[in-house]
C-alpha cells in the first residue's frame, strides 16, 4: 500500500511539473517608474513614523495612515501608487475605497507591512478567583464588541460550558418536522418560531443565575452551526430564547450546544471572556504567565479595508490581522460573515503576496470581480473562511489556506470560481468543514486538499451543486469526519449538479472518494483512489454517469451506492486484499413489490416514484408525494423536481405532454395539469380519484392495486412507483 501511494504521488508531481502558467498569470501589474526624488510623481509614501498633518507623502516626509494617503492619491490624475513602509498600521475604522480609486496600486516596500484592527490591552488588575481584568471603555459604553482575543500571537479560547471538549444536550424535539432535500425546500412544513428561536435545556446545565447579556450559544447542525445571542432565559420553562431565528433546533437528532462567554465557563488556564456589563476583558493566566509581560490584543474592527466599484486596483505584499466578527450566524459554509478585506463589484482586481493571519471571521471576500486574480497569498489561523472570491474569468493561483474555521466550524477553506475561472496549484488544509466550495463553469487543477471535514458532516475536499466544471490532477488526502454524520468526501457534487469531468485526480486515505448526489451526466475517469480499510463509490440519486479507467485500491471492502446511476462502467482496476483485477459493473437488483399502508387523513403516507421499467431502483431528482384516503376517494399530491429549469411540455392527453398516469384497481387515470413553483424547478400535481371511478368500496383493511408513472419530456425521463409489469398494493388503514 505505501509503495502504491508513493508511486501515485510521484506521478502526480510529474503531471504538475508539465503545466505552464497561463498568459494571464504572466501579465505584470502596472509599475510606476522614474528617477528617485523626494516625491516621485504618482507615488505617495506611508510610514508608521510619518505624520498626516506635517507630511507631504514623500519618502522624506511620509504620511502616517493609509486613509490620508488614499485621499492624496485622489488628487493625482495619472498612475497612482501608495508605498507602505515596514511596520504596524492600526486601523480603528474601515478604510474605504471606491470608483475614484481606479488604477490604484498599494504595495509593501519591504519587510512586513501589517494593517491590524486589534489593540494591546494593559493595566491588568486582579479580578478574584485567580482571574485578571483589563478595562475596555468602548465595550462598557456599548459602542464596541468583540468575540476574539489573541495572546502572544495565538487565538485564546473563550470561556465555555460544559468545557473539556464536551457539549450540552438540548431537549428540543421537532417531532413531525422532517428534513428534506434542498430541491424540496429542506422542510416538510414551515418551522415554527418555537423551533427556530428557542432552546429547551436540562436545568442541571443552566442555572437561574445564567448571565444572558454576556452569554452566547453555539448550536450544531448537520453541515453548519449557529452562534446566537440570548434574548431571555425563561427559567420556569427551562428555555432560552435567541435574539434571531436559526435553522430548527434538534432536527435529525442534532442536539449539541455550547455556552460561551460566561464567568462560570472560566475553568481552564488561558481562557477569557468579555464582561459587557462591566466593560472588561477577563483572562485566566496560564501557569508562569506574567500579565505585565503578556502581549494581549483585543480586536474591535470587523473590516480593515473595503473597496467598492473600483477597477484595476492592486494590493501587493501587505499583511492583515486582528479582526473580530459580529454576533451573527455564519451561514452555510461560513459565507455570511464579513471579511477583513472586502472587494465588492470591482473589476480586474489583482491581489498578490498578501498574508492574512489571526482573523476572527472571514479573511478575504472578493465578490463579482470580473477578470480578477489572487495569487501567492497565505491565509493562516482564520476564524471562519479563508477566502471568498468569484467573478467571470477569475484566477486563484498558488495560494495557501491553512488552519481555517478556528472559531466557526461551518467555515470552508475557500469559495472560488465563476464562469471561465481557473483555480490551480493551491493548497488547503486543516479545517472543520469543506476545503473548496466550488462554482460551476470553472477549471480546478493541480490543487491539494488535506485534513478537512474534521468537525461537521456532508461536505468534501471539493463540494458544491456544480455544473460544467473540470477537476483535473488534484490531490486529496486524509479526509475523515471526526464527529460522524454523513461523512467527508473527496469530490462531492450535490443536488442539481451536472456534466462535470473528474480525471487524473488522486485521493489517499479517503473512504468516500466520490459522492454524486442527485446529479447527472458526470464523467469520472483515470483517477486513483487509495485508502486503508473500506472504500465506497457513491452515486446516490444520480443518473447517466461514466466510471472508466479508474484505479481503486483498498484493504477492506468496496461498495457502490446507487449503481443504477452509472451508465458506462469500463476498464476499472480494483486492488483489494485478495489481489487486483478489472471489476465488472455492479449488479442493480430488482426491488421487492411495494406494499404501503395508507392512512385515512392527510398527509397520509409519503411515497416516491423511484422505479424503472424493470422494477430496479431509479436515481435522479426526487419525485415524491403524499397519499391518503377517505370516504370520497384516494387523494394524491405529487411534487416532481427537474434537474433543469426547463418548463414542462403541455399536452391534453397522455403521450402529448408531461404528466402522471395512475393505475388503480386496473383502471387508468391520466392527470396532465402540472403546475410550476415560481422560480424553482418544482412541479406539483393534485389528483383526487373517487371510489366510484375506482370501482371499490373503501374500508380499513382493503387492499388496492396501484401504480403511478411520470413522464418528463425535457429530460427524457419515465419514472414509476412500481414496475409496469406488476402492481403495488395499498392497504387502507385508519
Amino acid at each position: 500500500m505505501r509503495y502504491l501511494i508513493s508511486v501515485v504521488f510521484a506521478a502526480a508531481a510529474v503531471c504538475a511539473g508539465g503545466q505552464t502558467e497561463s498568459a494571464a498569470a504572466k501579465t505584470a501589474s502596472p509599475v510606476c517608474e522614474g528617477k528617485p526624488s523626494s516625491a516621485p510623481p504618482g507615488i505617495v509614501t506611508v510610514s508608521p513614523k510619518g505624520d498626516d498633518k506635517t507630511g507631504d507623502g514623500s519618502r522624506a516626509k511620509p504620511f502616517r495612515t493609509l486613509e490620508r494617503a488614499v485621499a492624496e492619491t485622489r488628487k493625482i490624475p495619472a498612475v497612482r501608487m501608495i508605498d507602505m513602509m515596514p511596520g504596524d498600521y492600526p486601523i480603528v475604522k474601515t478604510v474605504e475605497l471606491d470608483a475614484r480609486d481606479a488604477g490604484l496600486r498599494i504595495r509593501a516596500v519591504s519587510g512586513r507591512v501589517c494593517l491590524r484592527g486589534d489593540r494591546r490591552l494593559t493595566g491588568w488588575k486582579p479580578d478574584g478567583d485567580g482571574l485578571f481584568a483589563a478595562d475596555v471603555p468602548e465595550v462598557r459604553d456599548g459602542t464596541a464588541d468583540s468575540r476574539t482575543l489573541f495572546v502572544n500571537g495565538a487565538f485564546a479560547p473563550r470561556a465555555e460550558l460544559p468545557g473539556g471538549g464536551r457539549r450540552f444536550k438540548m431537549r428540543n424535539d421537532p417531532k413531525d418536522l422532517k428534513m428534506r432535500s434542498a430541491m424540496e425546500g429542506f422542510w416538510s412544513r414551515k418551522p415554527t418560531d418555537l423551533e427556530t428561536r428557542s432552546l429547551e435545556y436540562d436545568p442541571k446545565d443552566i442555572g437561574p443565575g445564567f448571565d444572558a447579556r454576556n452569554a452566547e450559544i453555539r448550536v450544531f447542525h448537520i453541515w453548519s452551526e449557529s452562534l446566537c445571542g440570548v434574548a431571555s432565559n425563561v427559567v420556569a420553562e427551562n428555555r432560552l430564547w435567541f435574539q434571531k431565528a436559526i435553522p430548527p433546533l434538534g432536527i435529525w437528532n442534532r442536539k449539541d450546544y455550547i455556552v460561551y462567554n460566561t464567568r462560570e465557563g472560566m475553568t481552564e488556564p488561558g481562557q477569557w471572556y468579555l464582561d459587557r456589563t462591566r466593560g472588561k476583558v477577563v483572562y485566566r493566566p496560564k501557569p508562569g504567565e506574567d500579565m505585565a509581560k503578556l502581549d494581549v490584543r483585543l480586536p474591535l474592527v470587523q473590516t480593515l479595508v473595503k473597496v467598492v466599484k473600483a477597477k484595476d486596483v492592486v494590493f501587493e505584499g501587505l499583511s492583515f490581522t486582528g479582526t473580530t466578527p459580529p454576533l451573527m450566524r455564519a451561514g452555510f459554509a461560513g459565507l455570511d460573515l464579513p471579511g477583513a478585506v472586502v472587494f465588492a463589484r470591482c473589476e480586474r482586481v489583482r491581489l498578490d503576496r498578501l498574508a492574512f493571519d489571526h482573523v476572527g471571521g472571514t479573511a478575504l471576500k472578493v465578490h463579482g470581480s470580473e477578470g480578477g486574480r489572487i495569487s501567492r497569498c497565505r491565509f493562516t489561523d482564520i476564524g471562519c473562511v479563508g477566502v471568498v472570491a468569484d467573478g467571470a474569468g477569475f484566477e486563484f493561483v498558488s495560494n495557501v489556506v491553512q488552519r481555517f474555521g478556528v472559531a466557526y466550524q461551518s467555515g470552508c477553506g475557500a469559495m472560488t470560481g465563476g464562469k471561465g475561472s481557473h483555480v490551480w496549484r493551491n493548497t488547503i488544509s486543516d479545517g472543520p468543514y469543506s476545503g473548496f466550495l466550488v462554482y460551476s463553469d470553472s477549471l480546478y487543477e493541480e490543487n491539494r486538499v488535506m485534513r478537512v471535514m474534521r468537525e461537521l458532516s456532508d461536505g468534501a475536499a471539493f463540494y458544491g451543486g456544480i455544473r460544467n466544471s473540470v477537476f483535473r490532477n488534484n490531490i486529496v488526502s486524509d479526509i475523515h469526519t471526526i464527529k460522524g454524520g454523513y461523512g467527508g468526501c473527496g469530490f462531492y457534487c450535490d443536488e442539481g449538479g451536472q456534466n462535470n469531468l473528474y480525471e487524473n485526480n488522486i485521493t489517499t486515505d479517503v473512504g468516500l472518494p466520490i459522492h454524486m448526489h442527485m446529479s447527472r451526466g458526470h464523467i469520472i475517469r483515470n483517477n486513483t483512489f487509495v485508502t486503508e480499510g473500506d472504500i465506497r463509490l457513491s452515486f446516490q440519486g444520480s443518473r447517466d454517469c461514466t466510471f472508466e479507467g479508474n484505479r481503486v485500491c483498498y484493504s477492506g471492502r468496496y461498495s457502490v451506492g446507487s449503481p443504477d446511476a452509472v451508465g458506462k462502467w469500463k476498464d476499472n482496476i480494483f486492488f483489494g486484499p485478495w489481489g487486483s483485477g478489472i471489476e465488472p459493473p455492479p449488479e442493480v437488483p430488482v426491488q421487492p413489490v411495494k406494499r404501503v399502508d395508507v392512512k385515512s387523513s392527510a398527509p397520509g403516507c409519503r411515497f416516491s416514484l423511484d422505479r424503472d421499467a424493470e422494477g430496479r431502483a431509479y436515481g435522479s431528482s426526487p419525485m415524491n408525494g403524499d397519499l391518503w384516503w377517505d370516504a370520497d376517494g384516494l387523494h394524491i399530491r405529487i411534487r416532481i423536481i427537474h434537474m433543469t429549469t426547463d418548463k414542462v411540455t403541455v399536452g391534453k392527453a397522455w403521450g402529448e405532454g408531461d404528466g402522471v398516469r395512475f393505475t388503480v384497481n386496473g383502471r387508468v387515470f391520466d392527470r396532465m395539469a402540472l403546475r410550476q413553483e415560481k422560480g424553482r424547478p418544482h412541479y406539483n400535481l393534485s389528483a383526487d380519484i373517487p371510489w366510484s371511478d375506482i370501482g371499490l368500496e373503501p374500508k380499513p383493511g382493503l387492499e388496492v392495486p396501484f401504480n403511478a408513472q411520470v413522464r418528463i419530456t425535457a429530460i427524457d425521463q419515465f419514472r414509476w412507483f412500481e414496475s409496469p409489469s406488476r402492481q403495488a398494493v395499498l392497504k387502507l388503514v385508519k
